[in-house]
């Protein structure tokens, strides 16, 4: 039996020395390691009317009742239109119709929403803050990120003061970076454990800062994308209405149209509908990228609303300017000391085709440039040209395996992810949540730790709502339709070459 012996204890040391010496999968919570605000981005929340009375009601997001009675007012203009082609006559028409849709939402000429209007946010109890392991900061999007930051510092004391906890981990989505960013600017990081920047808006947005500048245009072919993967993101028969337009050059129509009659009636255009509406919004003027930021206050202040007071809507851009656009470079320095951050970007969605920055990589709102701190990305629809080879000198493989993104420029490179194919205003989708709470549960996450999320992920290519690593994500198979249809598009673009 001595053998016998020999080699069960000869087993029991093969054992022990590979459980000592064996190195497990890394397993990462999936718990935050501080209480979480959510800080939703732009319109994310509805806004009401008689907040001083009994009874408040809401003037957005709008009834069904109100988007009826816009369609039915819209009617008549359109038709008009249509018969007539005078695009003077319908900004005439469609301006009453935007006011009564949207007025009760507009900002005065100093800023300011109109009295007793806003959100309905009451703070959750202490006990509530306690069970949960998040709370929403609700806000009104309409104002300037300096007052919001100051209201967000509100919300952090008290979410520390129910938990007795010391710091809190911040989720912005879009617009919500600039408040986020609004408060760090004024009171620091010392109360932050972590931060996400989802889809931030931080560093602004291409087609805001160029529709402020007077840089109106339609493009044909980005409006049909827009459509495909907006408006028709989850509708087979919808993209295929944009294919069939696609290939009788209906967006080549769209955009010549609107090159020859949108110029003459712009300023108009601009005065009537876009500065009461959108222009009136401190929040807007805080999108505009830096480069954009002086020109489009000379554009709108001098020239469009040129003669009209708006003194006091100024001093509230020059404040938003002197304590956070001025500082943005000290801000993000600051953030580097916040043990668990991380950047989630989004893209190969079609930005708002209603300016030249539509060309450029986005998720439908936010250029990839700006949403990741620096990425450089090829146009929409198209790689990075052949032979590109990543900017930074280093080990770790930052292009993305679509060769769309160079994440080697970014800010923060190694905590920067990017997900393929999610619409900016998808706030989490699938497992999306996951991954943010991973950065906030673990020290030193970053795009190479877990193979669960590396840098570049794809959303849904199974149609199961989760995001799936890109390189290992099987690729769909294109049907017979739409085989035939990339073989027309091959043709078009031969005849369109022919005939250049």
């Amino acid at each position: 039996m001595k053998p016998f012996k020999s080699i069960a204890v000869l087993l029991a040391l093969v054992l022990v020395c590979g459980a000592l010496f064996c190195v497990p999968a890394a397993a990462f919570s999936t718990r935050p390691n501080a209480p979480v605000i959510y800080v939703h981005g732009f319109m994310g929340e509805d806004l009401y009317a008689g907040l001083d009375t009994a009874e408040p009601y809401r003037i957005f997001g709008p009834s069904d009742a109100a988007i009826k009675d816009t369609v039915a007012a819209a009617i008549l203009p359109v038709t008009d239109f249509l018969a007539h082609a005078d695009w003077d006559k319908l900004i005439d028409d469609a301006t009453p119709v935007v006011r009564d849709l949207m007025g009760p939402t507009f900002c005065d000429k100093n800023g300011d929403p109109a009295p007793g209007t806003g959100p309905l946010f009451e703070y959750p109890t202490p006990d509530e803050v306690r069970a949960s392991e998040s709370t929403e900061f609700k806000y009104d999007w309409r104002l300037s990120p300096v007052v919001l930051g100051q209201q967000l510092a509100a919300y952090i004391d008290y979410v520390c003061e129910c938990t007795g906890r010391e710091k809190v981990s911040l989720i912005c989505h879009s617009y919500g970076n600039c408040v986020g960013m609004g408060y760090v600017a004024q009171y620091g990081v010392d109360k932050l454990d972590g931060f996400v920047y989802n889809a931030s808006a931080f560093l602004g947005e291409g087609y805001t800062g160029e529709l402020l500048t007077g840089k109106l245009s339609i493009g044909g072919q980005m409006l049909l994308n827009y459509l495909r993967s907006s408006v028709f993101i989850d509708n087979e028969g919808g993209k295929a209405l944009c294919d069939v337009l696609e290939l009788l050059f209906v967006g080549d129509s769209v955009e010549q149209i609107a090159a020859e009659n949108i110029p003459p009636v712009a300023q108009k255009l601009y005065r009537q509908i876009l500065m009461p509406w959108l222009g009136s919004y401190v929040s807007v003027w805080a999108m505009v990228p830096d480069e954009y930021a002086a020109e489009a206050r000379s554009y709108v202040f001098d020239t469009v609303l040129a003669g009209e007071d708006y003194s006091g809507f100024q001093a509230k851009l020059d404040e938003f300017d002197r304590v956070v656009r001025a500082r943005r470079e000290e801000i993000l320095t600051e953030m580097e000391s916040v043990p668990h951050l991380g950047v989630v970007t989004r893209y190969n969605v079609q930005l708002a085709p209603v300016s030249p920055a539509c060309k450029a990589q986005g998720d439908a709102v936010i250029d990839v440039k700006y949403a990741s701190f620096g990425a450089t990305a090829a146009d929409y629809g198209e790689t990075l040209p052949d032979g590109y080879r990543q900017a930074a000198h280093t080990d770790v493989n930052y292009i993305s395996p679509d060769r769309v993104i160079d994440a080697s420029t970014c800010r923060w490179p190694e905590r920067t992810w990017f997900v393929k194919d999610v619409h900016h205003n998808q706030m989490a989708p699938g497992n999306l949540n996951d991954l943010f709470f991973r950065i906030l549960g673990n020290d030193g996450y970053t795009v190479t730790s877990d193979p669960d999320f590396p840098q570049f992920l794809i959303y849904n290519v199974n149609g199961n709502d989760l995001m799936l690593p890109q390189a290992d994500a099987p690729k769909q198979k294109p049907n017979f339709i739409l085989k035939l249809l990339e073989f027309f598009k091959l043709l078009r673009k031969l005849f369109l070459g022919f005939i250049a």
